[in-house]
């Protein structure tokens, strides 16, 4: 008998915290350490798609293979014009496509970002849509947890693997 998937899927690394990151030249962006080691120990990290999530204000950085659980029923081909490979270079950077930049209003070369990890993916936001996500998750926060035990960037979590 195998491994039952739950206990599987414990055992695997998560992206989580949530990090403001400054752009550098040419609108590129550095992976946090926390996230790069994940994104490395992926058993699938070169095959990572950029893509662009428009109705959630954000960019998602995930196997190819988990497509799906973001976009649900969307005919996948229907949004492959807003997909872009994500292969970091030696020094964890990678260049924010113009039309995701265009498309969220990122203007500053030198503006920051948040990068958030959400368990089996990551996402980039800009600060004005991270707090749009902060205050949609208030509201699927139970009643007795306050809305500043909700974690803000910068106050990271730490990398290790769930346990059982």
């Amino acid at each position: 008998m195998g491994t039952p998937p739950h206990i599987l899927e414990a055992l695997t690394p998560c992206y989580q915290g949530a990090f403001e990151v400054r752009l550098e030249d040419k609108f590129r962006f550095r992976l946090p350490s926390s996230l790069h080691r994940v994104f490395v120990k992926a058993h699938d990290h070169e095959n990572y798609d950029m893509a662009l999530d428009v109705a959630q204000e954000r960019i998602v950085l995930l196997p190819r293979g988990a497509l799906s659980k973001i976009f649900g029923d969307v005919d996948l081909r229907e949004i492959s014009p807003l997909l872009e490979s994500y292969q970091p270079d030696k020094g964890q950077r990678s260049i924010l496509p113009e039309l995701y930049r265009n498309t969220l209003l990122i203007t500053d070369r030198k503006g920051a970002i948040v990068l958030a990890g959400h368990h089996d993916y990551m996402a980039i936001y800009t600060q004005a849509g991270w707090t749009k996500y902060l205050e949609r998750i208030k509201t699927l926060q139970p009643a007795h947890q306050s809305a500043h035990e909700i974690r803000q960037p910068n106050q990271t979590a730490a990398f290790d693997t769930l346990s059982v």
